[in-house]
């Protein structure tokens, strides 16, 4: 079988996170005896085409110079459109290049599979021209203006969707009711994230006997860092020890450095910046706690999973969570717990009881090692994606 992913974005280079989750369910697939080809918009970081590791990476240029290409990347799509009216300018040529590209390499494959609803749109077209099955992996819905519009073509056309959470079918379905569906949710390495000792307490100059919090992904209003910030000032008075680890990057970074500045947490908080997916491992593997504080924001837009909580989860990490989005689909009462958006009162009380109680914390972290095993794995949901795709194709 031979499957053509089209994604808005892809691994550029050895170490990067960008289309992670796209990356391993290709990886997942081409062990399962599936043929992935992947087409991608380009970056100045990388190359135009690459085999990466079996799978064939061909990125489409869709501005000149390169260099001046603003929608994709960086903070997402969404943030980019927001901020930059150059990103707005590029939407048609972007759009443009995504199909011809499309098109072109349609013919090669037994199916096509979209990566988000935007990409989502030239795959229903690409099919219709090629004559050949699609099939949309939705992680993300903005039900307002033209993205509702989108959405709605792309869920009434497609020819099956896969909904990466409950959240999501359900914001879906209230736009339009696709032809076929599927829950899968987004897969974990659980053999590169797990419960594991290295020398990174020693390469960041953290003691042993201090705790440690940690918060991954990027850093973006939906992410909710400032809210955890705020909670770790009534946090060090009782556990002064106690580290927070942020790591990403992201337009919200400077402002939330001040924040912690101005609170006098500048040697509680590090920023860890990005870091490349086996240094992060390692950094899940030293922490005690994981923090996903979420918020819906100023867009619309919230959580619809929360890939983080899943690695976390499979490094035997008690995950506490906002309760928003799709994450109440991973976080339950024997793996963390989940609070109110926007309230770093209820966010520090959860996190102090966790910091009082370490037989708790690693009670749940061993829990949340189990389902991540037991449901969330890169191979099983790469396993239910060909099912899927078999069902589609008879």
């Amino acid at each position: 079988m031979k499957v053509l992913f089209l994604s808005s974005m892809y691994l550029r280079y050895k170490g990067d996170t960008r289309g992670l989750m796209v990356y391993e369910l290709a990886k997942n697939l081409l062990k399962k005896g599936i043929s992935v080809e992947v087409i991608a918009p380009h970056d100045r970081q990388c190359k135009k085409d690459e085999d990466m590791g079996g799978i064939m990476v061909r990125r489409f240029p869709y501005f000149y110079p390169r260099s001046l290409q603003k929608l994709t990347y960086g903070a997402g799509i969404p943030t980019n459109l927001r901020r930059s009216i150059m990103a707005k300018l590029q939407v048609p040529l972007f759009g443009v290049s995504f199909l011809n590209k499309a098109v072109e390499r349609a013919g090669h494959a037994d199916i096509i599979h979209a990566q988000w609803i935007e990409p989502g749109l030239i795959a229903v077209a690409a099919g219709k021209i090629a004559k050949k099955p699609v099939i949309v992996t939705v992680r993300r819905i903005n039900p307002r203006g033209i993205s509702r519009a989108v959405a709605k073509f792309v869920l009434q056309h497609a020819d099956c969707i896969i909904f990466n959470s409950t959240f999501t079918k359900d914001e879906c379905l209230k736009i339009a009711k696709p032809k076929r569906y599927a829950v899968i949710a987004n897969g974990v390495d659980t053999q590169m994230f797990k419960k594991q000792s290295s020398m990174m307490r020693s390469a960041l100059a953290i003691p042993k006997s201090n705790k440690i919090i940690l918060f991954v992904g990027l850093l973006v209003e939906k992410k909710g860092v400032e809210y955890l910030i705020k909670a770790m000032k009534e946090i060090e008075p009782l556990h002064p020890h106690t580290a927070l680890l942020i790591v990403g990057e992201g337009p919200e970074s400077e402002r939330l450095k001040s924040l912690a500045e101005s609170l006098g947490l500048k040697n509680s908080i590090r920023f860890l910046g990005q870091v490349d997916p086996e240094t992060l491992a390692k950094i899940y593997g030293i922490a005690d706690i994981f923090v996903l504080p979420s918020i819906k924001d100023s867009g619309g837009e919230t959580e619809t999973l929360g890939v983080v909580l899943l690695e976390a989860m499979a490094s035997e990490l008690p995950v506490i969570a906002s309760d928003v989005g799709g994450i109440p689909d991973i976080v339950d009462r024997n793996v963390g717990s989940l609070v109110p958006q926007k309230d770093p009162h209820a966010l520090a009380k959860t996190l102090i009881r966790l910091l009082d109680s370490p037989r708790l914390a690693a009670k749940m972290g061993k829990a949340g090692r189990k389902k991540a095993m037991e449901h969330f794995s890169s191979r099983k949901q790469a396993e239910k994606t060909i099912k899927l795709y078999r069902e589609v194709l008879s």
